[in-house]
């Protein structure tokens, strides 16, 4: 099974990072009013040949790992575009807790994928906290994945799409209901 899992802030940059406003003495609607749109709906599903499928629309990233559980989803392939890799906490044993920035570890173990494709905005290089990922084979807590990076325009991929998945992800992105509106249309409940 391949699961497309798209994060709202992935259509977004520069790519927000949680507290990053506060160090610049910015507030969270001025570092968002600087945000520019860089990919469109239709490019990503032009790009994974979607037209409908099923999946769900969700407020926060993290409730993926819950939905995954309750299909009892097991060794999928998850294409992850998002503009953050949602891997942080990699260097501990075990995931204590579930969160936006690290469900990717949590659905790894417990055996929901083992591959991960992190696909980042084409106008940008991964940032820090992820700037020490690499492409290849990576252990977390006696687990083995497969980790491919790849922006946009350089991913490929021959796998048939199976479920969609859209995060909205307010406080990393501006609100913008047209992609919202754009994706909708292709989620089959």
């Amino acid at each position: 099974m391949t699961i497309l899992d798209i994060d709202q802030d992935f259509f977004f940059y520069p790519t927000f990072y949680g507290g990053i406003y506060t160090r610049f003495n910015k507030s969270r609607a001025e570092v968002f009013s600087e945000m520019k749109r860089v990919h469109s709906v239709e490019e990503v599903l032009f790009k994974f040949s979607v037209n409908s499928l099923p999946g769900k629309m969700l407020m926060n990233h993290h409730e993926l790992y819950y939905e995954l559980s309750s299909l009892s989803i097991k060794e999928a392939r998850i294409i992850h575009l998002d503009a953050h890799s949602d891997l942080y906490d990699l260097n501990m044993n075990e995931s204590r807790f579930i969160s936006p920035s690290n469900f990717l570890l949590k659905c790894i173990e417990t055996g929901i994928t083992h591959e991960i494709d992190w696909i980042h905005q084409d106008a940008a290089n991964p940032k820090p906290p992820d700037e020490n990922l690499k492409t290849g084979t990576i252990t977390h807590f006696n687990h083995k994945f497969s980790l491919i990076i790849s922006k946009l325009s350089d991913y490929q991929t021959l796998d048939q799409i199976d479920r969609l998945y859209y995060t909205l992800s307010p406080g990393f992105c501006p609100p913008d209901f047209s992609l919202v509106n754009e994706i909708r249309k292709h989620i089959i409940k």
